[in-house]
């Protein structure tokens, strides 16, 4: 598999060499692939339907909505697992700790064994031009 990536200039922000200007390797992504274009592939390769697997995976995504809104941890094999995680600021003393002091917490998704080993296949290749591909879902 290769990643097509493109040089950026930059200027360093701190260290010896700050506000000079450096050369970075920015990976394009390619195509967005849509919720829709993923169940067609499974239901491609299965017995199931594109609305079977539509179903399904809604499914699981509410699951472990539920599961992670519970504080738990899914772990799904050798693909990945997810957890919430959150931050807080220091207060001093312990006592005046309260909720109001944790930090807004985010998702962290690990990948397992299966997705480790697809980034290690990864080769880049450069792009002559920049390649701005649109994706219809927010950053």
């Amino acid at each position: 598999m290769s990643l097509k990536f493109h040089c950026v200039e930059r200027r360093l922000l701190a260290g010896e060499h700050a506000g000079e200007h450096r050369f970075f390797g920015q990976v394009r992504c390619g195509e967005c692939i849509t919720f829709d274009k993923i169940c067609d592939q499974i239901a491609l390769l299965s017995a199931a339907t594109k609305g079977d697997m539509e179903l399904i995976l809604d499914s699981f995504v509410e699951v472990i909505r539920e599961q992670l809104d519970s504080g738990n941890i899914i772990q799904l094999g050798d693909l990945s697992n997810f957890r919430v995680s959150a931050g807080s600021y220091g207060v001093e003393p312990q006592e005046k700790f309260r909720a109001t002091h944790i930090k807004r917490p985010r998702i962290v998704f690990t990948p397992g064994k299966l997705l480790k080993e697809v980034a290690q296949e990864i080769v880049f290749e450069k792009l002559d031009k920049r390649v701005v591909t649109e994706c219809p879902f927010p950053h």
